[in-house]
């Protein structure tokens, strides 16, 4: 199985408390060979704010899935807020 993992960070406040891109894909990635998921593609968003969904890194990661829909199992995300928080998507 394969998925699509999208990591996001904004701040420098966010690398300190925890938040950084390789903290986050370290414990996507462990989840994703926890579920059973052999095969994953990691897209990197730096210093974007979630406000919205027009972010380059997620566009580009939608734009793949919509292109490769039959091969992509799965789109794993640290949390909620790193993807989106719901004001203006």
């Amino acid at each position: 199985m394969k998925a699509a993992i999208y990591v996001r960070v904004s701040t420098e406040e966010q690398k300190k408390k925890g938040y950084s891109i390789d903290a986050q894909i370290d414990r996507c990635i462990e989840f994703a060979k926890r579920e059973g998921y052999d095969d994953v593609i990691v897209f990197k968003e730096e210093g974007k704010s979630a406000k919205n969904l027009h972010r380059p890194v997620l566009q580009d990661m939608l734009n793949h899935i919509k292109k490769h829909y039959k091969e992509i199992d799965a789109i794993i995300f640290w949390k909620w807020d790193r993807l989106s928080r719901g004001e203006d998507a």
